[in-house]
């Protein structure tokens, strides 16, 4: 047996078997044993795809579901902070007007010291025939009277209290047909002039500026306030301001159309100059 391993020939044929062993074992991928793992493999290859592929549409299906409900409520809490910056906005609105008011109101008691400041009000409005005539608040019990005058809080003029009642009274403005002031034009070449309401006009609510003296130059734009005179409102309280002018050569006359500076249609408060118990 020992001789037959050292036969030369022997060996030879061992070494050929040996590497036709390891041949067979190494066979390619063309091999019928690849060929026949291809053919079991690639239905199990193409279920598994399918089962990653499905995999991952479902977990971006909620991935997707999670993102929206973190949007919808990161989108919530931002509407909450807007919405309350909105009601700290418009209670520093509130407050501002507020604070403008009360300033007016000093600045109205300092201008008129020699009369009572009554603020009031308003109940209600009458828009009939388009008089607007305002109901108020305070009345006799106050001290309110008959043909008080009625400013806004911007020094501008509303009118004069037309009834008073005890505990109401009722307000006429300006614009009514039967009101009558004696203004001022304001200007290097003020002078005397007459603001009165008007049928037509107070429809528009505009009043007319008459008796404007020949020497008086007028000019849209241009400010009338009280002169004093006549009795019943005080000096320099603003009437309002010139927005149209006429000046008819044939019947020399010269007249224009006055807007007033109150608010005449969206009054919330106003104030009575009254004498009323004043020392």
């Amino acid at each position: 047996m020992i001789n037959l391993f050292r036969n030369r020939k022997f060996q030879i044929t061992a070494v050929i078997l040996l590497f036709l062993v390891i041949a067979l074992i190494s066979i390619d991928r063309f091999s019928s044993v690849n060929i026949i793992r291809n053919i079991v493999t690639a239905p199990v290859n193409f279920v598994q795809k399918g089962i990653n592929s499905a995999d991952e549409g479902i977990s971006r299906f909620f991935n997707s579901i999670r993102d929206y409900k973190y949007v919808s409520e990161e989108n919530e809490q931002l509407i909450k902070e807007i919405n309350s910056l909105k009601e700290k906005n418009a209670e520093v609105a509130d407050l501002e007007i507020e604070n403008k008011r009360l300033k007016d109101a000093l600045l109205l008691k300092d201008k008129f010291s020699a009369f009572n400041l009554i603020g009031a009000n308003v109940l209600s409005t009458n828009p009939s025939n388009y008089k607007y005539e305002l109901l108020i608040d305070v009345g006799t019990k106050d001290g309110v009277r008959i043909d008080d005058p009625v400013v806004a809080s911007n020094n501008s003029l509303f009118g004069r209290v037309y009834l008073a009642n005890l505990t109401t009274s009722t307000v006429t403005p300006i614009t009514d047909e039967y009101s009558g002031i004696s203004g001022w034009m304001k200007g290097e070449q003020g002078g005397h002039v007459t603001v009165r309401g008007s049928l037509e006009l107070k429809e528009f609510g505009l009043c007319i500026v008459e008796n404007i003296p020949k020497d008086v130059e007028v000019a849209i734009g241009d400010i009338v306030e009280t002169s004093g005179l006549g009795g019943i409102y005080p000096k320099g309280i603003i009437v309002g301001t010139i927005v149209e002018v006429f000046n008819e050569e044939s019947l020399s006359k010269r007249y224009a159309y006055l807007e007033p500076m109150a608010p005449i249609k969206s009054l919330n408060e106003v104030f009575l100059l009254t004498t009323e118990g004043k020392n």
